[in-house]
């Protein structure tokens, strides 16, 4: 009998190794192969789900932010006060640290390595939902 698999949930497993394996080892140092071999899967499975490096990271960007901005919907309880909302924004930074540093080093190591306008705009737009979500959280 053949293996059922929850391919989106596969992919999301991928997704969330990626952001610390690429920001260990940098975007350009790693090929497909490489990368495969890390997260313990066949290249033919790895290219099933990202058919290049560059549609890899992209959705790396998207899903990590999407996984920061729902934890942050989830932990959000809307206080009445400013001083209490930017306490709480701080301590939602503080909780993500190294997950946000993370996504930090590989967009910094990924914008000196590329000059496609598809990433910058994919990075653009994951600044953009991280400014809409802490205006909300603000209230501003």
């Amino acid at each position: 009998m053949p293996k059922i698999v929850d391919h989106d949930q596969r992919r999301k497993e991928l997704l969330g190794q990626c952001l610390d394996l690429f920001s260990n080892s940098g975007f350009s140092k790693l090929t497909m192969r490489e990368i495969a071999k890390r997260l313990n899967v066949s290249t033919g499975a790895l290219y099933h789900y990202f058919p290049k490096k560059k549609a890899l990271i992209e959705q790396v960007f998207q899903y990590i932010t999407e996984q920061n901005i729902n934890k942050t919907d989830e932990q959000t309880i809307s206080p009445e006060t400013f001083e209490q909302r930017l306490k709480l924004f701080f301590d939602l930074i503080k909780n993500k640290d190294a997950n946000l540093q993370n996504l930090l080093l590989l967009s910094l190591n990924f914008s000196h390595q590329s000059s496609n306008n598809n990433i910058e705009q994919a990075m653009h737009d994951n600044i953009e939902q991280y400014k809409k979500r802490i205006q909300q959280i603000l209230k501003l």
